[in-house]
């Protein structure tokens, strides 16, 4: 074999190996591209599919009752009652949230109390839970997504009536405690969109403390439009 032969055989072994190296690269990067985009489970399949049918038994055995405490919740924890501390705060609510609203009427920085004469408030006369679905329900402790129906006045402190039977639409979840055979109201989540797409973006800023009572924010859709729901 002339050296000028061998010269060439070498070089084309050089750039063979260099193709491989190259290709063996590309195959690599591909894998792990694959392996990122790679498809959901068997089992993941099965755990999602077991968490929605739980949330539709929950739904389904509890739904009602749940709705009705809600209604409750909503008439009560919007009454002057309750704006002025009579003592209706310590009744629908406990935790945190009761250190958030509950303890009274808050007071101005000057000291002065926001119940001065001929303020006005919002006041529900009555609820309807128009979606509801239980994610959790235990004796001790509940967490809910609901869309309600709400009428309500705008009322002076003293009671007298400005506005009557206005309506609003409002969706949340709620985690409510038994405490004594009551149902408390430990934290709330207001999930009606304040823009579009926001919802998400809202929980962000939501106090540590009310995240921990709430736990994982729920999937799916957390405040369906009223077009959507029947009567």
């Amino acid at each position: 074999m002339t050296p000028r032969t061998r010269n060439y055989l070498l070089g084309i072994t050089v750039i063979l190996i260099l193709i491989l190296v190259v290709c063996i690269s590309s195959l690599l990067s591909l894998r792990q591209e694959f392996a990122d985009m790679r498809p959901i489970t068997l089992t993941e399949i099965a755990s999602s599919k077991a968490t929605a049918e739980t949330e539709t038994m929950l739904t389904q055995t509890y739904g009602e009752q749940v709705s009705r405490i809600i209604e409750d919740f909503k008439v009560q924890r919007h009454s002057l009652e309750f704006i002025k501390g009579t003592g209706v705060d310590a009744e629908i609510t406990t935790g945190y949230y009761y250190q958030l609203y509950g303890g009274g009427p808050p007071t101005i920085e000057d000291g002065s109390s926001w119940l001065e004469e001929g303020s006005i408030w919002k006041v529900v006369t009555s609820a309807q839970v128009r979606h509801v679905r239980v994610i959790e329900y235990t004796p001790e402790r509940i967490k809910a997504v609901a869309a309600v129906d709400r009428v309500y006045d705008n009322r002076t402190i003293e009671g007298d009536i400005v506005e009557a039977s206005l309506t609003d639409y409002q969706c949340g979840v709620y985690v409510f405690v038994n405490e004594d055979n009551l149902w408390k109201l430990a934290g709330f989540f207001l999930t009606t969109p304040l823009s579009a797409g926001s919802v998400y973006n809202q929980w962000q800023y939501v106090d540590q403390e009310m995240k921990d009572v709430i736990g994982e924010l729920p999937g799916g859709d957390l405040c369906p439009p009223p077009s959507s729901l029947k009567q």
